[in-house]
């Protein structure tokens, strides 16, 4: 499965590089694209965010790879506030924000955001929540969610992770 990471505003480089070398370790092959913009009607301008499903909306649809958009605006979806990230389930598209996994700590930023792209990409290849509080794919609320949880999805999760990569590279 090849993984296309696009970066969307002035996301640093430095930490798709290390998504990307992270991804790798599980097989993945990953490529950073050319900077791209968020989409202009997605913002809104009360909120000072950007609508995350209308983000997903205008991405192009993916054949034979999986589309990961990272920024560093401020998400949110529907009645949710913010969003740490969202994907289309089984859609084979995700995006993440860096916003509000920001911390001085930078080695505790890079395990955010890697838990955070991986549990995106899982849903984007058909993975759902899962009640295992320790899995990469558990619903996260907050940091304190996303700093408890692992960056792997658990056994139950690793089980449906082959079939809903076969679907997703058939999409």
């Amino acid at each position: 499965m090849k993984i296309a990471i696009l970066p969307m505003g002035d996301v640093p480089r430095g930490s798709l590089t290390d998504l990307s070398d992270a991804l790798a370790a599980y097989g993945l092959a990953c490529e950073v694209r050319h900077l791209a913009e968020l989409p202009p009607a997605a913002r809104d301008a009360t909120r000072a965010q950007y609508d995350a499903d209308a983000v997903l909306e205008a991405l192009p649809r993916p054949t034979g790879e999986t589309l990961l958009a990272v920024t560093t605006e401020d998400l949110f979806s529907g009645a949710y506030t913010f969003v740490f990230g969202l994907a289309t389930i089984g859609g084979g598209r995700a995006i993440v924000s860096l916003r509000r996994l920001e911390t001085a700590d930078a080695s505790k930023m890079g395990r955010r955001f890697r838990k955070e792209a991986i549990h995106e990409l899982g849903h984007a290849w058909g993975l759902r929540h899962c009640d295992e509080p320790g899995c990469v794919m558990a619903f996260s609320n907050n940091l304190a969610e996303v700093d408890a949880k692992g960056d792997e999805p658990c056994a139950r999760c690793w089980a449906i992770l082959p079939f809903a990569l076969a679907r997703a590279s058939h999409a």
